[in-house]
């Protein structure tokens, strides 16, 4: 054997050692993902399910929350708290609409929900329907301060998407219903959010604000904006006073 064959052995030892040594240390790193990924496969069904706005009961959301909080046992992730939390509201709402209410129960998934999303936007702040979510659960509890919270959640949930659509009408709504505690700020934001919603869904707009008796103060609202308040004046009329624009 040559000298150099000799040399040689012991380097493709060592190179086969540290083949292995990273293979491992990879396979470790994504052992918690791997596993987290599988704990959360119990309420994956209930969550696909809401997802296309099927029926789910009180069950289907203790399902998502137990298999979120078991996969956050292994990965820290502000995805899955904000999935906790907003189960967790889903589930207040469902106990409020039982004959018999069970108010302990209401306060015990209450406290959960915004625990979980308080952590879930500390963990991924990008996360519109996450704050308003948050400043949904803060209305429900109505503690000391949360009339403060609720503002600056309804606020961070505008700043990070100001154009998501499927946001427009019900954070209009509630910055609507936050307006008389509001700093002049937010108040400059609630007008943008209302012309954003009349010009990008006009007819829907019409139809919430009408539900929400705020037809006048959103047409103050709009008097600098003639456009605007030309098509919400038209929107905001029941159909049997003989819009064509309502089917």
């Amino acid at each position: 054997m040559s000298l150099s064959g000799v040399r040689s052995a012991p380097v493709g030892r060592l190179w086969a050692a540290a083949f292995v040594a990273l293979a491992a240390g990879l396979a470790f790193l994504a052992a918690p993902q791997f596993v987290a990924a599988l704990l959360k496969v119990p309420g994956d069904a209930a969550n696909i399910e809401m997802l296309h706005n099927g029926p789910l009961e009180i069950g289907n959301f203790d399902d998502i929350i137990a298999s979120r909080q078991a996969a956050g046992r292994w990965v820290s992730s502000g995805r899955i708290d904000n999935s906790i939390g907003w189960a967790a509201l889903q589930t207040v709402n469902e106990l409020m609409r039982l004959q018999v209410r069970q108010p302990e129960e209401e306060a015990r998934y209450l406290t959960l929900g915004i625990a979980a999303l308080e952590r879930g936007v500390t963990g991924q702040p990008l996360q519109p329907y996450a704050w308003y979510n948050l400043a949904l659960g803060y209305g429900r509890r109505n503690a000391p301060g949360d009339v403060a919270r609720i503002e600056q959640a309804w606020r961070m949930s505008v700043m990070t998407s100001p154009n998501e659509n499927a946001m427009l009408i019900p954070r209009t709504a509630m910055g609507l219903s936050i307006w008389a505690s509001s700093s002049p700020s937010t108040r400059a934001m609630v007008a943008a959010e209302v012309a954003r919603v009349v010009r990008n869904q006009p007819l829907r707009a019409g139809r919430a604000v009408r539900a929400q008796g705020a037809e006048t103060f959103v047409k103050i609202m709009l008097a600098d904006k003639p456009e605007l308040f030309a098509l919400f004046n038209e929107m905001s009329r029941l159909p049997e006073a003989g819009s064509p624009l309502f089917p």
